[in-house]
């Protein structure tokens, strides 16, 4: 405190990332508490086409700050740089819409499962919504019966 009472101002933080700030103004310190609330900012998902395409950019020459300005969302320079640094990673899997639009490239640990669902899903479409409106609770039990189907005792349906 004899930080406020040469009338500096003291930041002390906790474990709320809130700040409280202490200013003395003469030899009793007068305290002033202002909580600051540090926001984070928001996580963008970048697909899988993003990142090739943040790739090739980078590949033909291009430099980072003209490569975030083409995206449409707000993606730092870190990230950037992170994706270039693993393009084999990014650049292995096929260019196709299906790869293009994830945003991971870990697939399921049931595939035959994914497989048959496709499959159903495919066809539902096909007839259109109108016939079957498909909720996230019927797209579960159908997984859920094709896992039954298959004999999968280790398999439950979830929504990721």
């Amino acid at each position: 405190m004899a930080a406020a009472a040469a009338g500096e101002a003291v930041l002390a933080t906790d474990d709320n990332e809130e700040a409280d700030v202490a200013v003395g103004a003469s030899s009793t310190a007068d305290v002033v508490h202002i909580n600051l609330v540090v926001t984070r900012k928001t996580r963008v998902p970048i697909t899988i086409g993003v990142k090739k395409s943040i790739c090739r950019m980078r590949t033909k020459g291009m430099s980072w700050s003209s490569i975030i300005a083409k995206f449409p969302v707000d993606v730092s320079r870190d990230a950037v740089r992170k994706i270039y640094r693993r393009k084999d990673t990014w650049m292995a899997p096929p260019d196709d819409a299906r790869t293009a639009m994830r945003t991971t490239r870990r697939e399921g640990d049931f595939p035959a499962v994914e497989k048959l669902l496709l499959q159903w899903i495919t066809a539902v479409e096909r007839l259109g919504h109108a016939t079957v409106p498909v909720s996230f609770a019927l797209f579960k039990e159908k997984a859920a019966e094709i896992g039954r189907r298959l004999g999968l005792a280790t398999f439950r349906a979830s929504r990721g």
